[in-house]
């Protein structure tokens, strides 16, 4: 049922590509049945049907779609959930928003809400992220308990980029937790040649949307990225990535060339110093080995995002 303040406002519509995380996903969908502004519909997108199964909160049973794509990574199966969104609701006009979650983010009971009232006041708001309280993706990953604990404030929040006092203009969005007006959503989509992890899709993604309106960090919106290691790609594949993707981006103009130049060396830096200092978790090494595979494809002009599909 709807808020007082949130009468007139987009309702919306959750997303989330997932593969080889089930018992995390059941979380998730579980905490979404909590939503003080509850979803139309959560699009659980799997590789297959192991992916997407029958887990989640009573509240949230009869909101859950498991769709099976048939396309593998997380942009092509995202590109899915909003295929299916469009053939069942009415994206035409700004009665929808669509939120984008990864598979390892909790959000807070009232982050939908939030970005509701954000939508319904700023008409010039093309897409927002919300506050990551805490983030395992760079460190220790972080279990659902201490997740609420960050949430409910009885730990205190970790220190992140996305931490601001008041909505804040920002180039792009943070791909584990953002969502966009239903009229980005109906002319974007992310880019398939961004295979498996598909990273940096957020960057392309918030570049494409920037031509509608302004990308922004809305703090209350809030939620917590656990960062669970499973089902990640391997170190040659990621390092690969860390220097085609930013190119690949930028020459799309969803990127300043500047920031992809920024990626590129400091992925070099990183993996150079840490593998120096044995560091194998992640696989720093595997990584600049990806690197150098990648520095040597552009050198001969043959650098393709979609080549690891064959390392």
């Amino acid at each position: 049922m709807s808020l007082p303040a949130t009468q007139n406002a987009p309702r919306p519509i959750v997303v989330i590509a997932t593969k080889g995380r089930p018992d995390t996903v059941a979380a998730v969908i579980k905490k979404l049945g909590r939503q003080t502004f509850p979803p139309v519909a959560i699009l659980i997108v799997g590789t297959c049907e192991a992916d997407v199964p029958d887990k989640s909160d009573p509240i949230a049973a009869d909101l859950k779609v498991a769709i099976i794509s048939p396309r593998i990574g997380l942009s092509s199966q995202r590109n899915i959930g909003v295929e299916y969104a469009e053939s069942v609701y009415d994206l035409s006009g700004d009665g929808y928003f669509v939120a984008f979650f990864d598979d390892d983010f909790v959000p807070a009971d009232n982050w939908l809400e939030m970005a509701a009232l954000a939508f319904k006041t700023d008409l010039a708001l093309a897409g927002l992220t919300g506050h990551v309280v805490a983030d395992g993706v760079n460190g220790a990953e972080i279990g659902l308990n201490d997740a609420e604990r960050y949430l409910s404030g009885a730990l205190k929040p970790l220190a992140h980029w996305s931490t601001v006092q008041r909505p804040k203009r920002v180039e792009s969005l943070y791909g584990c937790n953002m969502a966009f007006r239903s009229a980005v959503v109906t002319a974007c989509r992310f880019d398939e040649a961004l295979p498996l992890y598909s990273w940096q899709e957020d960057c392309d993604y918030s570049g494409q949307a920037r031509r509608f309106g302004k990308t922004m960090i809305v703090p209350d919106c809030k939620g917590v990225h656990l960062g669970v290691k499973s089902a990640r790609i391997g170190g040659v594949r990621m390092g690969y990535s860390q220097i085609a993707n930013p190119i690949r981006i930028a020459s799309r103009r969803n990127m300043s060339p500047l920031r992809a130049a920024r990626f590129v060396l400091k992925a070099l830096a990183a993996n150079l110093i840490r593998s120096a200092q044995g560091r194998k978790d992640p696989d720093y090494a595997g990584r600049l080995k990806g690197n150098g595979l990648a520095l040597a494809d552009m050198l001969r002009l043959r650098l393709d995002t979609r080549r690891i599909l064959e390392l």
